[in-house]
């Protein structure tokens, strides 16, 4: 994990260096911004063999497209690998390509709406999105995306919004989820609503995750795919397996704001909508229990925690309220926590060891 830490502590201080050069819109200074994004995208691309899916998905599938083989991908990811293909390109430029889409993706999307950069590109390395991207290319991809759907939501643009998730299933056509959450947009989270829902989903987690999975297998080839590959129906479909580290990087960051959501006042109103969608990771992977595989859904819920953990310390910040180094101080030690277990010690993602594709020609 050492080159992960080295790696990391550079990208934070760029973005220091950033934040440090910030203009009259307290928006980070563009040069050290850019450049600690493309730091770790270049990190991430030029990786070689990290990632449980590296060479048995995507390598395997990368060279039959560029030999003229039908593809199993969605449209987007096909077109971006036949690209790659065509200029006479090998494998590790679909890595590098990809790496460099979802990192600069999510730092637009946090240079957008996100109220600190620091901690929201901390939440990225360390809040399982980063690390995920090492092996779900596609689906990191596509959360990235989604990432920047928010501002509309915010700003009640259906239109943008509903493009935004479109383009997002074009590379993981699960991404499509997203598209209903656009109505609970203004849902606060003390309303009757909120709470029916919640507490109709955790009773009813079983009939209505096979309600979904019937609909989405008459929608989506990859679905019946599932279903019809024995030893992939057993693993996903026919029973279940909660996703516990999902649901805690979803559950965390909402008990969090519950407990000081009343010092908000109007801060409050702005704040529902991404813990609203914290609250579905957190009801998502309790599904996840009938039928595992809604636990791969459950990374697009987690991550929300980037954009919506900083503009919870923003608006702590602005308000200045009692308690709020205690909060960030517990939510730091717990990501650190979680991190150090799932990926250095369980090695999920198998992100361990680190190599780059240029150690090959030496």
């Amino acid at each position: 994990m050492i080159i992960y830490f080295a790696v990391f502590t550079i990208v934070l201080a760029l973005l220091a260096v950033s934040m440090k050069g910030r203009n009259e819109d307290d928006k980070p200074a563009l040069f050290f911004y850019i450049a600690s994004a493309l730091t770790l995208a270049s990190f991430l691309g030029l990786r070689e063999g990290v990632g449980t899916d590296y060479y048995d998905v995507y390598v395997k599938s990368f060279d039959s497209i560029a030999l003229g083989g039908r593809s199993r991908f969605e449209p987007g990811f096909t077109a971006l690998l036949n690209t790659i293909s065509l200029f006479g390109l090998d494998y590790h430029w679909m890595f590098l390509v990809v790496a460099l889409l979802t990192v600069c993706l999510v730092y637009h999307a946090v240079f957008k709406i996100a109220g600190s950069s620091i901690w929201a590109i901390f939440i990225f390395l360390i809040g399982g999105l980063f690390f995920f991207s090492t092996n779900g290319i596609r689906q990191a991809l596509a959360v990235a995306i989604l990432l920047n759907a928010l501002p509309y939501a915010f700003k009640g643009d259906a239109v943008k919004y509903s493009l935004i998730v479109l383009a997002a299933t074009l590379f993981h056509s699960s991404a499509i989820v997203f598209l209903p959450l656009y109505f609970f947009r203004n849902w606060k989270l003390n309303s009757w609503k909120t709470v029916v829902t919640v507490v109709g989903v955790g009773v009813f987690a079983g009939l209505l995750s096979q309600i979904i999975l019937n609909i989405a297998s008459s929608l989506f080839p990859q679905i019946r795919t599932y279903i019809a590959i024995e030893h992939l129906s057993i693993q996903y479909l026919a029973s279940g397996n909660i996703d516990f580290s999902d649901m805690a990087l979803c559950l965390i960051p909402f008990v969090l704001y519950c407990g000081v959501r009343r010092k908000l006042g109007e801060e409050a109103r702005r704040l529902d909508f991404p813990f609203l969608i914290l609250l579905f990771g957190v009801l998502v992977c309790l599904m996840s229990g009938t039928i595992s595989l809604y636990s791969r859904l459950a990374v697009y819920f987690s991550s929300f925690a980037i954009i919506a953990m900083p503009q919870l310390f923003y608006a702590l910040d602005k308000k200045e309220v009692p308690g709020r180094f205690l909060v960030k101080t517990f939510y730091a030690i717990f990501l650190i926590a979680s991190s150090l277990f799932l990926f250095g010690y369980l090695n999920f993602s198998e992100v361990i060891p680190y190599k780059a594709c240029f150690q090959l020609l030496s």
